[in-house]
């Protein structure tokens, strides 16, 4: 007797991931990888394919069914490299951010790929696989900007320019002087650069002075404008300096030219200044016999974005953060045998987060008398934390082998080698 037909009849969809994984499937024409970003490198793509046996293995697949397919393991296995990446990358960045910054950065495509001939130059074919040379930029930048403030260098270009003094008048009008000096003084280093000037609504005094007559620069005697030789300050009251000599270091005579200089301003000039609401206020009033020329010296403040043109010394445009570093995604092939096992561990958890979350959306099945209950739950946890542990050691050991971390290890070796070699008996040399 023939069994009755069954309508309609049962369909089961079986998606069971096969124990072993296929190169060619892993760059096929169905796009198994979301990004792509390794699938050039041939090293990838067989490490694709080997991680399928792998999760087949470890999550049990020659005992029960596994519901994943080939595609969700080379998929798991190009998130582990990426996350590899940047984690890597990151703790590069820690290390030479401070002598990057205002180096030159790129342009990036949707996969944090370098683009073209801009991406050529700046990566330096792979930068971030390089040991940089270091030059400590953040604080020379710091630096640059304490020496413009105290006038001693820095990035701020000083001016000077002059204007006539006129007995009786106090106050002068800095705007109008400032057109004054440009129309006028074609000898001032700023004439050239009225235009600037044109364009900017602020200026910063850095000095008024004015100079003195020469009849005084005698007092270096007649063989004092040589290094090393200089007239004998201390006695200049018994005998001229011409007649008496010292030989003294050459900071010596910088530190004697400064504070001459500094006399003649200070005590024998008796002349200073205030800028209160523009104004310029020399104290006290001029008379006739008061200087012809006072003497301004100014600088222009930089707008904190602009550049300074060709040469770009400030760098403006340059590396500022994390997000500018010229680091692409680490080459697959310059991961060695410990990236490679954490890549492997990272993408077996992913695969189980993804097979729990497959479970998930079937809590029990039923059968005769009984219900069937899956482990999603377990699975997705599982997954989690090991992903968590994974990244947390990981970024753990990359703190310990930072570069100052490493210079500190060193010194201590340094420390222990010298206390040990303290403690040994020195040789009897016999000769």
């Amino acid at each position: 007797m023939p069994y009755p037909e069954i309508l309609p009849s049962p369909k089961i969809n079986h998606i069971i991931l096969p124990e072993r994984g296929s190169s060619v499937e892993v760059v096929n024409l169905n796009h198994p990888l979301p990004f792509g970003i390794y699938e050039d490198e041939v090293e990838f793509v067989r490490g694709a394919s080997d991680q399928v046996g792998f999760v087949y293995r470890m999550l049990g697949g020659d005992v029960l069914a596994i519901e994943l397919t080939q595609y969700n393991v080379y998929a798991a296995y190009e998130d582990a490299v990426i996350e590899y990446s940047n984690i890597i990358n990151s703790h590069q960045a820690k290390n030479v951010l401070g002598s990057a910054l205002g180096n030159q950065t790129g342009s990036f495509d949707e996969d944090g790929k370098l683009r073209g001939e801009e991406g050529e130059l700046a990566s330096g074919s792979h930068a971030e696989m390089k040991f940089p040379r270091f030059d400590f930029a953040g604080a020379k930048r710091i630096a640059d900007a304490a020496s413009s403030e105290t006038d001693v260098g820095g990035y701020n270009e000083l001016y000077k320019g002059r204007f006539a003094l006129m007995p009786g008048q106090q106050e002068y009008d800095l705007q109008t002087l400032m057109e004054t000096i440009s129309e006028t003084d074609e000898t001032s280093d700023f004439y050239e650069k009225i235009g600037t000037l044109a364009n900017k609504s602020k200026i910063e005094i850095k000095k008024v002075y004015f100079k003195t007559p020469r009849t005084m620069w005698r007092f270096y005697g007649h063989f004092g404008g040589g290094m090393s030789t200089m007239g004998n300050l201390s006695t200049y009251g018994m005998w001229a300096d011409d007649s008496q000599f010292q030989v003294v270091p050459v900071w010596q005579n910088r530190l004697q030219a400064k504070a001459f200089e500094e006399t003649m301003y200070v005590r024998t000039g008796h002349y200073s200044y205030r800028v209160v609401n523009n104004k310029l206020r020399i104290i006290p009033v001029p008379s006739g016999i008061s200087p012809t020329y006072m003497f301004i010296e100014f600088s222009i403040p930089q707008d904190l974005w602009s550049e300074d043109g060709a040469g770009a010394t400030t760098g403006t445009n340059g590396v500022n953060n994390f997000n500018t570093l010229p680091f692409e995604n680490l080459p697959f092939v310059s991961i060695n045998s410990m990236g490679k096992t954490w890549i492997r561990r990272y993408a077996l958890a992913t695969c189980k987060e993804i097979l729990g979350g497959i479970r998930s959306k079937i809590q029990s099945i039923p059968i005769p008398g009984e219900n069937v209950t899956l482990n999603g739950k377990e699975l997705i946890e599982s997954g989690k934390y090991e992903k968590d542990q994974l990244k947390e050691t990981l970024k753990e050991n990359l703190k310990e082998t930072e570069y100052d971390a490493l210079m500190e290890k060193d010194q201590g070796m340094a420390d222990n080698a010298r206390l040990l070699m303290s403690q040994m008996p020195l040789p009897i040399y016999v000769g």
